[in-house]
């Protein structure tokens, strides 16, 4: 399943390879994840992967959201990005999806300043299925 991610370019695909990978917890696939997320994807894309990286325990899913949240034109992605970051984190933000991506500079400010000091430090906590 790793290697058919990283060859594929069917968006379908990824979706389902991303929830197979995350659901089964195959640590593994973290960087064949990382390589798509890292394509030129759509916002929901990037969402799922964003989503399986931080399923997996990694919170280099973080920076993908937040490039969502800043870069996309699409509302539901957007949405989607704003609820996984409150939702494994418990931050709430300012940032308001019904806006227009920059519309939200100040709130993207804040949560690429948030990522830049707590990043690093950030563990995976299954027992409460989020980051502290």
């Amino acid at each position: 399943m790793i290697e058919l991610l990283r060859k594929t370019k069917n968006d379908q695909v990824i979706v389902h390879a991303c929830h197979v990978l995350a659901h089964t917890g195959a640590v593994e696939a973290l960087p064949a994840i990382k390589e798509v997320a890292a394509r030129e994807l759509d916002g929901d894309l990037k969402v799922t992967a964003a989503a399986s990286i931080l399923d997996l325990g990694d919170p280099a899913g973080f920076p993908l959201l937040i490039d969502v949240l800043e870069r996309e034109e699409a509302r539901l992605p957007r949405a989607d990005a704003k609820r996984l970051l409150k939702e494994r984190t418990g931050l709430k933000t300012d940032y308001d999806a019904d806006k227009e991506a920059g519309e939200n500079r100040a709130a993207v400010a804040k949560l690429r300043t948030w990522w830049s000091q707590r990043g690093s430090s950030l563990k995976w906590r299954a027992e409460a299925r989020r980051f502290e």
